[in-house]
């Protein structure tokens, strides 16, 4: 797949295995028996296994849960003994992979042993299909230009309102003959800024928001961010004070949670909480509650 190295299936397929273990057959039945063959990207099953880290958290802390009834706007998980839920969401930098594939799709027509590496100034939020489109025609003009010949690397600004500044997107061809993207390396502001502005915009969608809303103020939404790179390089203690600080009046959930997973690994990586403040102090108390349950990293 464009953009991400692939591990060996059987180290996968392990892991999963142990996620799976213990959880119970049929309760989880339909999302083993139809998501899951259903899976098509590396992308698909990480959002796939976000559900399962977070129900092996559960159990391995003795926290009692149901799944939530998918016909209706809920949670994913009903936590029933803190009067609490939870929902998982996971975000990636989207797009990104497509762009890929629109220049893997111009290299095999341009030069078919070649590869490209796209270099993003920061991690966007998101990659339209326009600003998809846009670049690719930058690429496609160098690529006619060139003739054959060495092509050098290009750069196209990329503006959203959805990204937390203007992403400087470098295309670059290899002889590798695949197409993969990194992010530069830097001040650390701006990526675990994107990283934070992604997990608050996780919950903003009207699909979220009536989630969150069908017990107000006492859901919790839990985003991986295993996808955005920085997001590891902040201390789960930090991230707890940053996101409580970060959480808007409005917002449709009286938490904001997020975690790391490695498709290697049957488990969750540095979960962190922010409470919102504004919650009366009972709401806030079952929160700390579960956190404290969890061991989960939660704020003051």
């Amino acid at each position: 797949m464009a953009g991400q190295d692939e591990p060996a299936a059987g180290v996968v397929l392990d892991s999963l295995e142990q996620l799976l273990a213990p959880l119970d057959e049929q309760v989880w039945k339909k999302k083993r028996d139809e998501d899951f063959p259903a899976l098509r990207s590396w992308g698909a099953l990480l959002d796939f296994r976000a559900e399962l880290v977070v129900a092996a958290e559960f159990h391995r802390a003795n926290v009692p849960y149901a799944l939530g009834n998918t016909k209706v706007s809920n949670p994913d998980f009903l936590l029933d003994a803190y009067g609490l839920g939870l929902e998982v969401n996971s975000k990636s930098p989207s797009g990104l992979t497509d762009l890929c594939e629109e220049i893997e799709e111009l290299l095999h027509r341009h030069h078919p042993s070649a590869g490209a590496l796209i270099t993003a100034s920061v991690y966007p939020s998101r990659m339209t299909g326009d600003n998809i489109t846009l670049v690719r025609k930058h690429v496609a003009s160098a690529l006619e230009a060139a003739d054959g010949a060495a092509v050098t690397p290009l750069t196209v600004v990329v503006k959203d309102s959805k990204n937390v500044t203007d992403v400087h997107l470098t295309v670059a061809l290899t002889d590798q003959g695949s197409v993969n993207w990194q992010v530069e390396a830097g001040d650390l502001t701006v990526p675990l800024g994107s990283a934070e502005y992604a997990a608050v915009e996780a919950g903003r969608s009207p699909a979220k928001a009536k989630q969150g809303c069908a017990m107000p103020g006492r859901v919790m939404l839990a985003v991986d961010l295993s996808r955005y790179g920085a997001a590891w390089m902040r201390p789960a203690w930090v991230w707890a004070g940053r996101l409580a600080r970060a959480i808007p009046a409005d917002f449709p959930f009286g938490a904001l949670a997020v975690f790391r997973q490695s498709i290697e690994y049957p488990g969750i990586l540095q979960p962190a909480v922010g409470i919102a403040s504004h919650l009366p102090a009972e709401d806030q108390d079952r929160f700390r509650r579960l956190c404290a349950d969890l061991s989960w990293a939660a704020s003051a």
